[in-house]
């Protein structure tokens, strides 16, 4: 998640020095249940989350994507803390959506000690909910995100879970971001795994 981690960190770093302050444009984030990949539309995601903060045109040998993202974060003497949900679309409908929030209310933290109970070639869709929980973000192989070209190899689908905490006061070097991504192949068992786990 380097380059999706990257932006993250950026728009949040660019306002950190502030002291209180927000920026970005708060959004209907309880929607993002009702995001359906190979389904929603981009009319549809405008629908629910009105104007995105950032949107951009990216083309590639496997076709063109549209990325929105919407974005919000807020800093006091406490720390900086943000959410995000970036979505990808191919053909007009929804390829990717990671959500990745530092907000108690809506915080995309998860274990990261159960990773070891996901077994390559083995575990099934299903167990992997059943180990990790709903994951915070999925995307269609191919992607135009470089954070998936590895692992999208012999996959057709990733689940991400990705957190990124609050940073201690206004030092937004403080600031760490996790996360793990889980592919599975055509039949639905998991063909690759990635993660910031012990790294």
């Amino acid at each position: 998640m380097k380059a999706l981690f990257c932006y993250f960190l950026a728009f949040i770093t660019a306002f950190g020095a502030m002291g209180c302050a927000s920026v970005g444009k708060e959004f209907n984030y309880a929607k993002r249940s009702d995001l359906v990949i190979g389904k929603t539309s981009m009319n549809d995601a405008e629908q629910m989350f009105g104007s995105p903060f950032k949107s951009s045109t990216v083309s590639n040998a496997d076709g063109e994507f549209q990325v929105m993202r919407y974005s919000y974060a807020y800093a006091d003497i406490t720390g900086a803390k943000a959410r995000t949900l970036t979505l990808e679309f191919r053909n007009n409908l929804l390829n990717t959506s990671i959500y990745n929030s530092g907000f108690s209310e809506d915080s995309t933290e998860f274990k990261t000690e159960v990773l070891p109970q996901i077994n390559r070639g083995n575990s099934k869709k299903v167990d992997v909910l059943r180990i990790m929980g709903e994951p915070t973000g999925k995307a269609r192989c191919p992607s135009s995100f470089s954070d998936f070209k590895s692992i999208c190899e012999n996959s057709t689908e990733v689940w991400i879970w990705v957190y990124t905490q609050k940073s201690k006061g206004l030092d937004t070097r403080t600031i760490k971001s996790t996360f793990i991504k889980v592919a599975f192949n055509a039949n639905d068992i998991v063909s690759n795994i990635e993660s910031s786990v012990d790294n």
